[in-house]
């Protein structure tokens, strides 16, 4: 499950990172997951799990005035259907359980895709995953790393907080990255 989930995470950044415009990633990774998870070996069953994700992302990201809050409230109530006494009925889908995990961050790149407010939308989108609580740092990674994508940085005044030596070490990894993918392509 992880790895199907993975794959698709990994192409939704590749699309955004060699220039695909939000909107135009997600379309794109959306209407070739299917091939690329049978080409990776992944069952069927699998596949259509991943495509369920990014079909109630997508709806939970355009349905409007909705919070990352309401929408993992309600991931946690159908992955939890028909044990509505368990502790976790209200909490799951803010775990880092598949597909919740999954889920949230898609809800969020559709709400934010055709944003006018695309130079705020990083902090936007972090802070919203925030205060949506339970597994935040595992979205975070995800959201944080396609924003930033996106944005081709991360907000300026949020890199001028940070530690020289740190500093170093992230422009470091991000040409290695950059190496990687140029010997690929």
């Amino acid at each position: 499950q992880a790895i199907a989930f993975g794959i698709a995470a990994a192409r939704l950044l590749e699309a955004v990172v060699l220039g695909a415009h939000l909107e135009e990633a997600l379309k794109t990774v959306e209407r070739n997951i299917g091939d690329d998870l049978t080409k990776a070996g992944i069952g069927a069953d699998r596949r259509d799990e991943v495509l369920e994700a990014f079909a109630r992302g997508q709806r939970a990201g355009t349905e409007a005035g909705k919070t990352l809050g309401d929408i993992l409230l309600e991931v946690s109530h159908e992955m939890m259907k028909g044990r509505e006494d368990s502790p976790f009925y209200n909490l799951a889908g803010r775990s880092c359980a598949l597909p919740g995990s999954f889920i949230g961050p898609i809800a969020l790149f559709y709400k934010y895709a055709s944003s006018s407010t695309k130079d705020t939308a990083f902090a936007i989108a972090l802070r919203e995953n925030i205060l949506a609580s339970g597994d935040t740092c595992s979205r975070a990674v995800f959201i944080g790393s396609l924003m930033a994508a996106l944005n081709e940085s991360v907000p300026v005044n949020w890199v001028e907080k940070m530690d020289e030596g740190t500093l170093k070490r992230v422009d470091a990894a991000i040409e290695s990255i950059l190496s990687s993918i140029e010997l690929v392509q």
